[in-house]
């Protein structure tokens, strides 16, 4: 089944999770260095949701596929929660839009 199936079927809603600051350090950071390599010039990192390059101090990163929903289909994706394929990297203003779908 696919993702939007299950979301349109209202079989995952959006979760609030705080991770705590040095999780989201590690993973907010091999996002970045998978997206821009490990020498990325940190000065302009663009938003994934509106393509404005912004100083990566504004970016934050969430999960596209949210901890607490079903992990049989995370897996069937062949990715892991933390990984850079479920990982987006956005605007810091943007992310409580995008953890309740707004």
């Amino acid at each position: 089944m696919s993702l939007t199936r299950l979301v349109l079927w209202g079989q995952l809603r959006p979760l609030s999770s705080s991770p705590s600051t040095k999780r989201l350090g590690d993973y907010r950071r091999v996002a970045i260095e998978h997206y821009y390599g490990s020498h990325a010039d940190l000065s302009k990192i663009r938003c994934m949701v509106t393509g404005e390059e912004v100083h990566h101090q504004q970016i934050t990163a969430g999960h596209i596929y949210r901890r607490g929903w079903p992990p049989g289909l995370l897996t069937a994706m062949g990715c892991r929660l933390h990984d850079p394929c479920n990982i987006i990297l956005m605007q810091k203003q943007l992310e409580t839009r995008f953890d309740n779908w707004e």
